[in-house]
């Protein structure tokens, strides 16, 4: 018997450390129970925080927006306005003038951080459509037999011997082209179109004729593409379209700050030399050999070029300008008018053209502009020089190649 209670003893143990063993798993299962509730909880109220936040965001997006379009509206309308009061071409899409900028910065600064202030922009044109087509058919130069000759063509494979052509294919192709932008030299170039319309207006009313310039920069193409429709390029003026060759180093402040007569010279003088044909300007043509973050180009490249609008390598470029030559002199030495002999072309030399023969009112009037032509200084190309910088206007900005026996130089 006492062997059996032993046993029953036993059991009973046993029977309760089993029951101990299942309240404590139990205990466990309860925690973990309510742990995985606690998280349930907390992830409940995250995603209600989290809602609660785009839904937030969703309405300062919103808010954001409509104050945007409140605010393009605004500007849009004071944009126009000042298109309307200076002229400035109805295709360009600038909505930041300076004035507008100062608007801008005040409203939005602490959500876009530091504005990029820049003066002028360079706008890529469609490379696929008329404007890009036109543009190329200037480089279908009609006298590439004159691709590498002159003096001023630096020494390398694409220069022609001063003997003469030595047999090699020569061509130029286009690979990209942007309009340029900028409203500050664009207003001083509309108050020189004014004041040499009136100016014009003077010779006019004393009998003075004034000759029209002719110019042949893109031949008989149709250049009715081109953005130049509005304002139109004025015949009265003898406003033509015209070419200027452009090294890399000085393309940033040429569009930005104007051509300028202080830094050009050649056999006609100081003045802004420009050309109607492209060979012309290629004889000063220098390489822009690749892209470079790092260069001392990096920032011309990183206005020009992007992922959609590759460095294309070995490029070279040339300005279209916008010129005013109004009531030019024509000369062929630098000395005298042709047509009138004895008459001398400055009235300071080489830097302000004589006055314009004629009976009018008031002041004297100079000569606007002075066309060098082919014959005694210069053999192959005419020159059109201006010693008024807010009379030029950079227009375009061209990209090129050069090509020697079917190789890009």
């Amino acid at each position: 018997e006492a062997v059996q209670m032993q046993r029953q003893l036993q059991a009973g143990r046993r029977e309760m450390a089993s029951a101990e063993q299942r309240a404590r798993e139990a205990e466990q299962q309860a925690e973990e129970q309510r742990r995985r509730s606690n998280d349930a909880q907390r992830r409940a109220r995250e995603a209600e925080q989290k809602v609660t936040q785009e839904r937030r965001n969703r309405e300062m997006q919103e808010e954001l927006k409509r104050a945007a379009e409140q605010a393009t509206t605004r500007l849009e309308d004071q944009l126009q306005l000042v298109r309307e009061e200076l002229g400035y071409p109805v295709h360009w899409r600038r909505s930041l003038f300076e004035d507008l900028r100062r608007e801008v910065r005040r409203w939005y600064a602490p959500l876009l951080g530091s504005l990029r202030i820049s003066t002028f922009e360079c706008m890529p044109a469609d490379k696929s459509g008329a404007e890009f087509a036109t543009l190329a058919s200037l480089f279908d130069v009609p006298d590439p037999h004159n691709l590498g000759m002159g003096r001023d063509v630096p020494p390398g494979p694409w220069r022609q011997p001063a003997s003469g052509s030595d047999g090699r294919q020569r061509s130029l192709r286009l690979v990209s082209a942007w309009s340029i932008e900028n409203p500050y030299l664009w207003s001083k170039y509309q108050a020189e179109r004014r004041i040499v319309s009136e100016q014009l207006a003077r010779l006019h009313a004393g009998n003075r004729t004034v000759d029209p310039v002719s110019t042949n920069l893109f031949g008989p193409t149709d250049i009715s593409s081109l953005k130049i429709t509005n304002p139109e390029l004025r015949a009265a003026l003898n406003e033509s379209l015209l070419s200027h060759g452009v090294k890399p180093d000085s393309l940033l402040d040429v569009i930005g700050n104007g051509l300028s007569d202080k830094f050009c010279s050649g056999l006609f003088g100081h003045g802004i030399y420009l050309a109607d044909s492209i060979s012309k300007n290629d004889q000063y043509a220098i390489q822009d050999e690749k892209y470079n973050g790092q260069s001392r180009l990096r920032d011309l490249h990183a206005r020009l070029y992007n992922n959609s609008n590759k460095h294309p390598g070995k490029v070279y470029y040339v300005l279209v300008c916008r010129a005013i030559l109004g009531c030019a002199v024509r000369t062929q030495d630098n000395q005298t008018i042709m047509g009138s002999p004895g008459s001398h072309v400055y009235a300071v030399p080489d830097r302000e053209l004589a006055h314009v023969d004629g009976n009018y009112a008031d002041s004297r009037i100079h000569h606007h502009s002075l066309v060098g032509e082919t014959g005694v200084r210069t053999q192959r190309h005419r020159e059109f020089i201006q010693f008024h910088k807010e009379r030029v206007y950079p227009w375009y900005l061209l990209a090129y190649q050069r090509v020697l026996n079917g190789n890009r130089v």
